[in-house]
């Protein structure tokens, strides 16, 4: 009697323990996991991370506009890889400033488009002739983001012309999708 009570209690005791060693780990492995998901989207965190800023149609060299996307973006604190496409006619000024603000300057080349519908002297940006300039800005994007050795996080595609950053985008505080 005595001593089959007490082995089984001793029994009880070792498994318990093993389920709270079990627990523990599990707790610690969720712990680590929301940390490294929770350090990624930190300010100081947008290393790998990419803005790639498209221009306009129509103002597509004007400086102001990509002063004011570029200057809103880095006063947000964003420290990772800028992309700006920009038309071969944009002035020396501007690619100075943006040069200065470390961003990756990726000229537009303009040629005659050849779909169908194209109508006479319809510029497309090479190479992609074959779309309308307008929506070859999504294959440009996706071309200037897998040459880019740095660019290995997240990446945000915007207009140049419409977006003012009032928060760095891959900071503390960025929404969970």
């Amino acid at each position: 009697g005595i001593i089959s009570t007490f082995k089984s209690q001793l029994k009880k005791i070792e498994q318990d323990e093993l389920e709270e060693k079990r627990q523990r780990e599990a707790e610690q492995e969720e712990i680590e996991a929301e940390s490294a998901y929770y350090l990624y989207y930190q300010d100081d965190n947008d290393s790998t991370s990419t803005v790639i800023g498209l221009p306009s149609q129509n103002q597509s060299s004007d400086p102001i506009i990509f002063r004011r996307f570029v200057g809103s973006l880095r006063k947000t604190g964003f420290g990772g890889t800028i992309i700006i496409g920009v038309e071969p006619t944009v002035g020396e000024e501007l690619v100075e400033y943006l040069k200065a603000m470390r961003v990756i300057i990726k000229y537009l080349t303009p040629v005659e488009c050849t779909f169908e519908f194209a109508k006479k002297n319809q510029k497309c940006y090479h190479p992609y002739s074959h779309i309308k300039r307008e929506w070859s800005y999504f294959p440009l994007a996706r071309d200037w983001l897998t040459s880019c050795d740095a660019c290995i996080g997240s990446a945000v595609i915007a207009s140049v012309r419409d977006t003012v950053f009032q928060l760095n985008p891959f900071g503390k505080g960025m929404p969970i999708i």
